[in-house]
């Protein structure tokens, strides 16, 4: 990453073909972004049914197949980028989230009823959803997804950007406080 987008922040993503995890909502705020900006990279690792969303988004990467990097190699990379993006519109749990925030990475998201459990909701950069609906899923449940416009997503990446850039004392605090909180989770503890 550094040798490739040296100079550039680096948003990371994951796209899954889930309703719920709305890879459309991302592709639509990446591709808002790229009309704002370019000092930053978007590396997003999808899914094969939704990777084509991600073509020709400026400053957009596909970087991989979800499912295809050992747990190593994805806590590296969220270790690695500056901004980790989680579109979902409804999580169980929200693993990705507390992964990121491990590594010190802030998360961009609509704020999710399960991140209030374990995200530091100060630090990270969260948003309001506009509404709830409920919806029949893939996986045979009925979720309330947190519905939002792609606009939303996208001018909090860039508030997120421009913090990192212009405040990079605050932007290193956050840094700091999201892996505070989450390294109080231990897998061998909850379980």
């Amino acid at each position: 990453i550094e040798r490739d987008f040296k100079g550039k922040l680096v948003i990371g993503a994951i796209a899954d073909s889930l309703t719920r995890k709305n890879a459309d909502g991302l592709a639509e705020a990446l591709k808002i972004l790229a009309t704002k900006r370019n000092d930053y990279v978007a590396l997003v690792m999808a899914s094969q049914e939704v990777s084509h969303k991600f073509d020709n988004i400026p400053n957009t990467y596909l970087i991989g197949v979800t499912g295809e990097q050992t747990h190593q190699e994805v806590l590296g990379w969220l270790g690695a980028v500056d901004l980790f993006v989680a579109p979902s519109m409804a999580e169980a749990f929200g693993l990705t989230v507390l992964e990121a925030n491990y590594m010190g990475t802030p998360v961009v998201a609509p704020l999710l009823e399960p991140y209030k459990e374990f995200a530091d909701i100060r630090y990270n950069y969260f948003f309001e959803p506009d509404n709830e609906e409920e919806q029949q899923t893939r996986e045979g449940v009925v979720m309330k997804l947190a519905k939002y416009q792609p606009i939303a997503l996208a001018n909090t990446i860039s508030n997120a950007l421009d913090e990192a850039i212009n405040s990079k004392d605050t932007f290193q605090e956050r840094r700091a406080k999201v892996a505070e909180k989450a390294q109080q989770f231990k897998a061998s503890e909850i379980y």
